[in-house]
């Protein structure tokens, strides 16, 4: 029998504040909240399972910084075409722009702390980041 699959489970927001983003994610102190979401991963609301072991946080965002910081970073960070996130929570996709993405790991590097691993996806077109961390 396998594991039973971990969703996101929505502790916090969905919200536009600030804050709690850049708290996270430094580089997005400047940017306007289209919208956030965090919570934990584990089962589904209402089943009995159990995913094993310790609880994981999970924060994602989309985050309007201007076509041209984003296009900024996509050079800096040597980021790459890369397929539209497809790990974002439900609350926040419909904020997820149209159109190409691009990111890497010098991208996620960057916006990674100690504390949050991050998984980036720019789309310099719109302007927009979209972010999903994990704090395990």
């Amino acid at each position: 029998m396998s594991a039973p699959a971990a969703v996101k489970v929505v502790t916090a927001g969905p919200s536009r504040n600030i804050e709690p983003v850049a708290r996270r994610f430094p580089l997005l102190t400047d940017g306007i909240v289209d919208c956030w979401a965090a919570g934990t991963l584990g089962s589904a609301p209402g089943s009995s399972e159990r995913v094993p072991g310790p609880t994981a946080y999970w924060f994602d965002a989309v985050v309007d910084v201007g076509p041209e910081r984003a296009t900024a970073w996509a050079d800096e960070y040597h980021a790459e075409p890369v397929a539209a996130p497809d790990r974002v929570a439900a609350e926040l996709r419909g904020f997820v722009p149209v159109g190409e993405f691009v990111g890497g790991q010098h991208l996620d590097d960057a916006f990674s702390s100690g504390d949050w691993r991050a998984t980036v996806y720019l789309s310099p077109s719109t302007g927009r980041v979209v972010v999903l961390g994990i704090d395990d």
